[in-house]
Formats: C-alpha cells, structure tokens, sequence
C-alpha cells in the first residue's frame, strides 16, 4: 500500500539533505541560464554546460535512490539516501538517463517521421483548401503519437524503479513484466494520482516563487520542483513495487 502523505513529505525528512538537494537542483539550472551564460567565453560556457550536467546527473541519481529505499526499507525505517557519494549518484544517473532515452527512442522516431512527412506536404501545398486538407489527414499519426508519448510516461518510472531495486541496467528492459505489472488498475491509479500532484505542486510552487523573488524566483522554482517532486514521484512508485511482492 502506498503511502501518499509520507511520500509527499519524505523530500523534508532531513533539513539538511533536503537544502543539498536544493542547491544541487538550482545549480544544475542556474549554471546554463542564459543570463549567466551570456557574455561568457566559449570555454567557460562549456565548463559551466559540463558542471551543469554533472549536477543533474548526480540529482537523477539521487531520486533512483529513494526508489531504491522504498523497494528495500521498512517504511518506518526510509531515510533519505545521503549525499556522500556523488560520483556514485552520478553513475546511477547517468544509467537512469540512458533508460529515459532507451524508452524515449520509439517517439522521437516517430515525431520525426511525422514532422517530415508535414514539412513535405507543406511545400508543396498550395492553397489554404489544401493546407487544411493536408493537416486533416495526419490526425490518425498525432493521435498515435499521443498515445506513444502518455504510453512512454506511463512506463518509465516502472522501468527506473526495477533497475534501482538491484542496480542492474537489464532490469530496467525486462519488458514483459512491466508491462504485466504497469497494466493493473493499481498502478493506473497511482499513475494518474502522481501526475495530477505533481501538476498541482508544479502550477502552485511556479506561482508563489516567481512572484514572490523576481530575479531569481524561476530557478528557485524550478530548483523545488526538480528535486522535491523527483524524491516524491521515485518513493511512491518505488512503494507501489514493493506492494507488488
């Protein structure tokens, strides 16, 4: 059973875990915004993209983790995972990235597909009748494409969370038994809760910061929302694993 209210909280758990991860979210933003990065030499925008990414690896790598700690910990005993082994959270992540990608593959195909087929048709459209015609006939390919994107969403988390439950990158490409496991009303539920969190906190949290810290305000939204909702996201599906047993 998954617990909701713990798993929202969980990012607070640790005062001083929660403010590294803070910092580390709104470096990994902060250092590629293109008002820092404007004026800046070649070299050291280049430096800044390399640390920028390193910090965002080390953050996916810390969210594997709290999946990993819902899997294999007692409830009462989940600590948040500690910050003191980046390079280990950086190779987590950067595996984590690599499975986001993997899954990713099929739609960025079949967008590509698509926009090229809409690009040719464009050029060679001459009136306003046919343009419309046109975009009419390619419904049926956005649908699918809209499907294979919420398709995508939909599966992902399941997929880090097995390669986090034993850190084995083949874990996460088991297809058979995600999909056996994703396609239950237990999961859908869980799935579409989270995502109407998470859009919630999102639209709340972007409000309050942006106005309330004009010049700095986005990053620090942006900062709360990369690294609360990631600790969130990864802890109930990491929980919903674990039920599974």
């Amino acid at each position: 059973m998954v617990d909701f209210v713990r798993a929202m909280l969980f990012p607070l758990k640790n005062g001083k875990k929660f403010l590294i991860g803070l910092l580390i979210a709104f470096l990994a933003s902060r250092l590629i915004s293109d008002k820092l990065i404007a004026g800046s030499s070649t070299t050291l925008t280049a430096i800044l993209a390399i640390v920028a990414i390193i910090f965002t690896f080390m953050l996916t790598g810390y969210h594997a983790s709290c999946s990993n700690t819902a899997v294999n910990t007692k409830k009462k005993e989940m600590l948040l995972p500690s910050w003191k082994h980046p390079w280990k959270l950086f190779a987590k992540g950067f595996l984590t990235t690599i499975i986001l990608i993997v899954y990713s593959i099929p739609l960025v195909i079949l967008t590509i597909i698509f926009l090229g087929d809409i690009i040719t048709n464009l050029l060679v459209t001459q009136s306003a009748e046919q343009l419309n015609q046109s975009l009419a006939s390619f419904s049926p390919e956005a649908t699918f494409i809209v499907f294979i994107l919420l398709l995508t969403l939909y599966i992902i988390p399941f997929a880090v969370v097995k390669y986090s439950k034993t850190w084995k990158f083949s874990e996460a490409f088991q297809i058979g038994d995600i999909f056996r496991r994703t396609f239950k009303m237990r999961y859908f539920n869980t799935w579409v809760l989270t995502l109407i969190y998470s859009l919630i906190i999102t639209i709340l949290i972007n409000y309050i910061f942006v106005n309330l810290i004009p010049i700095i305000g986005s990053s620090v939204a942006n900062a709360i929302i990369s690294y609360g909702l990631g600790v969130t996201v990864y802890t109930i599906f990491g929980e919903l694993y674990k039920s599974y047993k």
